[in-house]
């Protein structure tokens, strides 16, 4: 949805230059603060001082979107009035905050010959009025400058601390993605490498086979079968492949719109649910397997976790009947039951035992973590799976919650 990722975009850019500008806000709040303070406090009786404590509280205000030129001038206001020969009313705590930040943001010497000035400034000013301690003045302006400088060079330090090890984080991070697509890429070749040919040789036989007029109705019908599910698996494979070679799924998922609600009017996930567990029944029932599956209920919204989810567990659980039962011998029963509250799938076959061990037409291949996967999966949902396995009868119980416009 580009508007909703245009939206996304927007408010992060926001946030971010917020975050950036979070501390100048602070110290335009304090400043505004001290300026309304101080007015307060003294009571100013003529025009000119409130014009100039109004042009402080501009300045303070305006030190968010232009500091450097903000500070500048309320420096340069504050020592025109210390230094013009009427008396006029200002902040007088205001250019520390100026200083402290000047020196938060520029390194080097330049806020220390600004605070001389101003301490100069406060020192003309005394000598102007009556002269007294007239030194003493600027030292103690001087060393409270001085403590605003240092405040804003601790600051600065510290978030140059903090950056660079953002940097060296990011840079980590980088190293480790280039590592993670290196062995991506080389797990892709493995895996293209080791499978596609045993993949391609059985499509291969079973398109030559399908259509030999030598052989009987139900071995053709076979071969139709086992064609297609080669042909699945050679696809299945190669999209996996892709996915670690392009080694850009991640921001892919991460662009999709995972979180956002299956709305009947686009896509009717009952339906999309029906006609799978219809598709893997009739696909199991050609090979031999026997055995019943119904879908019950309706559901009005699903998340696209959950409908996934939903949909894995399926897949896995006809996988699993395919791995551990024998066509003919055994039996099978799935059940899928479809509610607003919750999406249960329910799953028992019998398996055939051979003396005190299991005995499948596959018990020599290698299996993988799928079951496990989706029960990961199912619990970081809320959900729950439960199996049991008892004299060769196998079961297992899943319960995902839905999570709906509601929730």
């Amino acid at each position: 949805m580009p508007l909703r990722n245009r939206i996304n975009q927007i408010s992060g850019t926001v946030c971010k230059r917020f975050h950036e500008r979070s501390g100048t806000a602070v110290v335009s709040a304090f400043s505004c603060l001290v300026v309304v303070l101080e007015a307060l406090v003294r009571h100013p009786h003529d025009g000119l001082s409130y014009v100039v404590i109004a042009a402080q509280l501009v300045f303070s205000i305006c030190l968010v979107p232009f500091p450097l030129p903000s500070c500048l001038l309320q420096i340069l206001t504050y020592c025109i009035v210390d230094i013009i020969p009427i008396h006029v009313s200002a902040s007088m705590l205001v250019p520390f905050f100026s200083i402290g930040y000047l020196a938060y943001i520029y390194p080097g010497l330049r806020p220390f010959i600004i605070a001389i000035c101003v301490s100069v400034c406060e020192i003309l000013s005394t000598l102007k009025r009556d002269g007294t301690d007239a030194f003493a003045n600027g030292a103690i302006i001087g060393g409270l400058y001085c403590t605003a400088i240092s405040i804003g060079i601790v600051l600065r330090q510290k978030d140059n601390a903090r950056r660079q090890q953002q940097l060296l984080f990011n840079e980590e991070q980088m190293k480790n993605k280039v590592k993670q697509l290196t062995m991506n890429q080389e797990l892709s070749k493995q895996i293209h490498d080791s499978i596609t040919r045993e993949l391609s040789s059985i499509a291969i036989l079973s398109w030559q086979w399908k259509d030999n007029p030598e052989l009987a109705q139900k071995p053709r019908e076979a071969m139709v079968q086992v064609y297609r599910e080669s042909q699945s698996a050679l696809n299945n494979m190669h999209h996996v492949v892709d996915l670690l070679k392009v080694g850009e799924h991640d921001e892919a998922f991460q662009n999709a719109d995972d979180g956002m609600p299956f709305n009947p009017d686009d896509a009717d996930m009952v339906s999309a649910i029906y006609s799978l567990v219809t598709d893997e029944q009739q696909a199991i029932s050609r090979i031999g397997y026997q055995g019943e599956a119904a879908v019950k209920g309706t559901c009005s919204s699903l998340t696209r976790d959950t409908a996934q989810l939903v949909t894995d567990c399926i897949r896995e659980l006809y996988a699993n009947i395919v791995r551990h039962t024998i066509p003919g011998v055994d039996s099978f029963s799935l059940l899928v039951a479809l509610s607003d509250r919750k999406i249960s799938l329910t799953q028992t076959n019998t398996t055939s035992l051979k003396g005190n061990e299991l005995y499948q037409p596959l018990a020599g291949v290698e299996h993988g973590l799928g079951l496990n996967s989706n029960r990961k999966a199912v619990e970081r949902l809320g959900g729950v799976m439960r199996t049991h396995l008892e004299n060769g009868n196998w079961f297992i119980h899943i319960e995902i919650p839905v999570m709906t416009n509601a929730a």
